[in-house]
């Protein structure tokens, strides 16, 4: 499945959390690219659909308030403008329903090829094959050469660079680490065996219970064994690792500093699988925004929560914290939130919404 929410599926936990990148208050000035305002809040020119060298950090608004892009919106909402040379908008909830789920109108549809029938979204009957996974009858259907068909099942034959295994039970798993390979499910390849880590759920298939993890160097999974590096600062994502000689990658470069990076919890583990679970017993798809009208907040809400909680974990700009807040997740019996390393978790998770 093409996944809108591959960046929210990143499982690698930060053993040192006390790092703080710059973030931009509320009403400061900054830069489009590169910088993360406090809150999720978004870089822009308020009263413009462009920023320029005089936007400031603003605060996402809610539905029915007026935006000029998406952006303006809190996540898993878009700037509705009724005439497509509007400047003007209004955040509304839109394009949360695939096909053969419940609509109001159009719009609601979240595939530009179907339209809203008897409060059905339903695919045109003009229309000549499927462009994306969104465009299928089913949730669980993926667009493979414009053609809807289910995805591959456990232990059946797969390709990687087609991504035919149904990703919400596991991944395409190839003994000799080439294109073709075996559906199987998350975390249960074992030592030596070759994992890819082009992939979005790179950290969810080695066996993690057994200290394994995919090393980007030589793409097999093998133990985790922190070594410190021998640099105080960096600046290049891999760069903490050079003393190792290609061997292995437990260090990321965050903020300026070499970071140790972690095996997935047994506890996250269950929160991820939970939620996969849930997604696919319900037939939720993750290729849409979430949204209250949406299949994983009617059917999943608790679980969605949950994993945000454990990613609250990264939260240092306060985003994912104001995004739960904006979901009403019960936070009360939450770990405290941690200062870290948002804009990692930023870089992945924004674009999926």
């Amino acid at each position: 499945m093409k996944f809108f929410y591959s960046l929210i599926l990143i499982l690698l936990t930060f053993n040192y959390i006390n790092a703080n990148c710059d973030c931009i208050p509320i009403g400061e000035p900054c830069e489009k690219n590169g910088e993360s305002c406090q809150n999720f809040g978004y870089c822009g020119t308020p009263g413009t659909e462009t920023s320029n060298n005089q936007s400031i950090c603003v605060n996402r608004v809610n539905v029915g308030e007026p935006c000029f892009v998406n952006d303006s919106c809190y996540i898993g909402l878009y700037c509705y403008k009724k005439n497509s040379n509007d400047t003007k908008g209004v955040c509304s909830e839109i394009k949360y329903a695939l096909n053969g789920e419940k609509c109001a109108k159009d719009i609601d549809c979240m595939s530009e090829l179907s339209s809203c029938v008897n409060n059905k979204c339903t695919l045109r009957k003009n229309v000549n094959g499927c462009e994306d996974d969104m465009d299928c009858e089913l949730a669980s259907q993926i667009c493979v050469n414009k053609i809807c068909q289910l995805p591959a099942k456990l232990g059946s034959a797969c390709t990687k660079r087609g991504d035919t295994c149904n990703r919400l039970e596991g991944f395409c798993a190839s003994p000799d680490g080439g294109n073709d390979g075996i559906c199987k499910k998350h975390f249960s390849l074992q030592e030596g065996e070759y994992c890819y880590f082009d992939y979005d759920y790179k950290e969810y298939q080695c066996d993690s219970s057994k200290n394994l993890y995919c090393n980007n160097i030589n793409k097999k999974c093998q133990v985790y064994s922190y070594i410190k590096p021998n640099i105080e600062s960096c600046d290049g994502l891999y760069q903490c690792n050079a003393h190792l000689n290609g061997t292995t990658a437990e260090s990321i470069c965050a903020c300026g500093k070499c970071y140790e990076i972690q095996l997935v919890s047994s506890y996250d583990r269950k929160v991820i699988t939970d939620l996969f679970t849930c997604a696919l017993t319900n037939e939720c798809s993750f290729s849409i925004p979430f949204t209250s009208k949406g299949c994983l907040a009617t059917k999943c809400f608790k679980e969605y929560c949950a994993y945000y909680l454990i990613r609250s974990k990264f939260d240092s700009c306060g985003g994912l914290a104001a995004h739960l807040s904006h979901l009403k997740c019960d936070v009360n019996n939450s770990f405290k939130l941690l200062p870290s390393l948002s804009f990692l978790i930023l870089l992945f998770i924004y674009l999926l919404f």
